[in-house]
């Protein structure tokens, strides 16, 4: 992922959240300081929020 080549020989999708996450950890004080930049990295690769958001929506509608 790091190299920044997606799996069809172009940009990663979330190499730009990437770079972003490892521009703030080479500049900042604290790795506390680039934890919002680290979870949008991560939602990018894995979509844990959007899945748990959308679990959520589906439990609550009826069934039909």
């Amino acid at each position: 992922m790091a190299s920044g080549w997606g799996i069809t020989g172009n940009k990663g999708r979330c190499y730009d959240f990437w770079m972003d996450f490892s521009e703030c950890m080479s500049h900042c004080r604290e790795p506390k300081d680039c934890s919002l930049l680290r979870e949008d990295y991560l939602e990018c690769l894995h979509h844990s929020k959007e899945v748990h958001a959308l679990l959520t929506f589906l439990s609550l509608v009826p069934d039909l």
